[in-house]
C-alpha cells in the first residue's frame, strides 16, 4: 500500500477486492448518497477513495489541494494498477472539470 503521510489513505482493507466488487461498492456509495454515477466506473471508484478513503475532503478548500489531489491519484494508481490509467486522464483533465468559480480562483493563484 503507497503510504503517504499527506493523504493518510485507508483503503489498505479494500486492496484485495476484486475491480467487480470496487465498483458494486462506488456505485451504490453514489446511490446512497443522493449523486448520479459517473457512466465511467473507473471514475466512481476513485472518486469514492479519493473523498472517502484520505483526507483530501478536508483539504480541498486550501491551497495545497491541487498537489494532494495528484498525490492521492498517484498513491491510488500504486494500490489499484487497473485504476492507473483513468487516474492519468483524471490528472490531465482536472482543472477542466473544476468549477468555473474554482479555476477562476487557481488560475489568479498560479497565472496559467
Amino acid at each position: 500500500m503507497a503510504e503517504d503521510s499527506a493523504i493518510h489513505n485507508t483503503w489498505g482493507e479494500l486492496i484485495g477486492m476484486t475491480p467487480e466488487e470496487l465498483i458494486t461498492m462506488a456505485n451504490s456509495r453514489a446511490v446512497e448518497l443522493g449523486l448520479t454515477p459517473s457512466p465511467n466506473d473507473y471514475r466512481n471508484v476513485i472518486n469514492m477513495l479519493r473523498h472517502d478513503y484520505t483526507v483530501y475532503d478536508g483539504q480541498v478548500m486550501r491551497y495545497r489541494s491541487d498537489a494532494l489531489y495528484t498525490q492521492i491519484l498517484d498513491a491510488i494508481a500504486h494500490d489499484f494498477p487497473w485504476l492507473a490509467d483513468q487516474c492519468e486522464k483524471d490528472k490531465a483533465t482536472h482543472f477542466a472539470r473544476l468549477p468555473l468559480w474554482a479555476q477562476a480562483r487557481r488560475m489568479g493563484r498560479h497565472k496559467r
